[in-house]
């Protein structure tokens, strides 16, 4: 079993974490299992895109994601739909998202709380809500 986390963790070395060091921090303990992994708070990390979608695909069962607090312009809303259908909680409040499209193009069906206030597109969301 051990050579196994070892091994896990050595996979994980090769990849591109972006701006997430808490990702990456995340990835490299020895006891991590993505598979347990239910909450992901990466707030106040200054990244501009999302996490990597490789490393999105490797927690099925993550039903919270905190963004907050960075300077994320585009949020691809269907991208993350795809690898996270049990997300229930998405924080992407105070960041610098202006595309309407990004946040209406999510299909979650468990999603029951998206923040997103903070964000240039906020007044255009209120008008249709």
């Amino acid at each position: 079993m051990i050579n196994n986390k070892l091994q896990n963790k050595a996979k994980y070395e090769s990849f591109n974490y972006g701006q997430y060091e808490k990702l990456k921090r995340l990835f490299h303990d020895p006891s991590f299992e993505p598979i347990q992994v239910e909450e992901l708070d990466l707030s106040n990390e200054k990244a501009t895109t999302i996490p990597n979608v490789l490393c999105l695909q490797l927690l099925p069962h993550l039903k919270v994601l905190v963004l907050s607090g960075n300077q994320i312009h585009r949020f691809p809303g269907k991208v993350v739909a795809k690898e996270l259908q049990a997300l229930t909680i998405l924080d992407l409040s105070n960041n610098l998202i202006e595309e309407l499209d990004d946040l209406a193009d999510m299909n979650l069906p468990n999603l029951s709380v998206l923040d997103y206030q903070g964000n240039y597109v906020n007044t255009y969301l209120l008008r249709i809500t």
